[in-house]
């Protein structure tokens, strides 16, 4: 499970057929572990198939356990098929806006009654909830019964869902260890600008270059910044009518799993975007849903000036060296060295505008001689 939410912190829960474990996590270290007799099938059969009696063997089990209650106001991570279930029907009565199960996240109010309603519905209406097959139909009610006593017991405050499980953890083992302390995120970054960019050397100049526009940026939004500057050629290859959206659902629906949905919704928004696509667009909206105002803000400003970027330097880092943004007092200015062969057309100057009004600034540019760089300045 770490392998796919390296920094978890909280509470592992895996649940089978036939047996519950459970492992104390610490920012991604593993600590304390047990296993329990809580599988949904042996709890069905120790039960009867009675939901009430299943529901106090199982915190029975969970009284026993004195650390449990270490984990108040953490997270409790969920891996198995059956609480897989649980988030596909989860997904499908809220119409959530990312149907994917891995970093699912939930309240624990919402948990709760997620489990209510699964308890107090019937086999048929549990059959038609987002496509559950019969044979996990019948796994449901004990999962449920399963999660609200470790929720109450626990004291967790957020359910987190995982996709990955014991077959990615032993898979995880056969990594070199230079491999397996790689940014899960960064490493993405990279081989998909190996596999769809144009120019490797070009995304670590981006990160540079579009500094200035976010001062104190906090490590976790510097770590996104990277990302999407490593990400920010993928839609080269794509027919240029259909590029922002390919490239938008490119990264949204990526196989990485070291993100949670609303960085997926980040980093997408943030490429469409760079790749100049409408801010209204339809295809858009669903991730918006997933974002904060200031957030998608933060990635709106970022893909204009990534779309700047690429519009002065055609993708060339050679190019993109002659130039540079900084901030001063109420304005944005551009710098183009004089010697660099880049000029400030009409597309620089809209975007250039474009980008300084997102900022509430005013867009100017200056070209520097490329001697003294004392420069001589023009406003937009």
């Amino acid at each position: 499970m770490l392998c796919g939410i390296p920094e978890a912190d909280g509470l592992l829960a895996d649940i089978g057929g036939g047996s519950l474990e459970l492992v104390r996590l610490d920012a991604g270290r593993r600590g304390a572990a047990l296993t329990l007799p809580l599988g949904v099938i042996r709890l069905a059969e120790q039960s009867g198939g009675d939901p009430s009696t299943a529901r106090l063997i199982a915190e029975g089990a969970f009284r026993s356990i004195g650390w449990l209650n270490e984990v108040h106001d953490r997270d409790l991570y969920l891996v198995g098929g059956a609480w897989r279930a649980l988030a596909r029907i989860d997904m499908a009565r809220t119409d959530y806006s990312l149907r994917m199960v891995h970093h699912y996240e939930i309240g624990r109010d919402q948990a709760r009654e997620l489990c209510t309603r699964i308890l107090g519905a019937s086999s048929r209406e549990l059959a038609q909830m987002a496509g559950i097959s019969r044979r996990r139909v019948e796994d449901l009610p004990f999962a449920a019964v399963v999660l609200r006593r470790l929720l109450r017991m626990s004291g967790a405050r957020r359910v987190v869902f995982s996709a990955s499980g014991l077959r990615e953890g032993w898979l995880m083992r056969l990594v070199p260890p230079e491999v397996r302390a790689q940014d899960s995120l960064l490493a993405a970054g990279q081989d998909l600008a190996a596999l769809y960019g144009r120019d490797p050397t070009l995304p670590p100049a981006l990160l540079v270059w579009t500094a200035p526009l976010f001062p104190n940026e906090a490590p976790a939004m510097a770590r996104l910044r990277e990302a999407a500057c490593w990400m920010s050629d993928v839609g080269s290859h794509d027919h240029p009518e259909f590029r922002p959206e390919q490239a938008f659902l490119r990264i949204l629906r990526q196989p990485g799993i070291g993100l949670d949905h609303p960085a997926r919704a980040y980093l997408a928004l943030t490429i469409a975007l760079r790749y100049e696509a409408d801010a209204a667009a339809p295809f858009l909206t669903p991730v918006r849903r997933l974002l904060d105002p200031m957030t998608a803000k933060r990635a709106e400003i970022l893909g204009m000036a990534l779309r700047l970027a690429y519009t002065l330097s055609a993708g060339t880092p050679d190019l993109l060296a002659g130039t540079k943004l900084r901030v001063e007092g109420r304005r944005m200015v551009l710098s183009l060295h004089e010697d660099a062969g880049v000029f400030a057309g009409e597309a620089i100057v809209r975007r250039l505008t474009r980008l300084a009004q997102a900022l509430d600034l005013e867009a100017a540019t200056e070209t520097v001689d490329g001697g003294d760089r004392s420069g001589r300045k023009a406003v937009a």
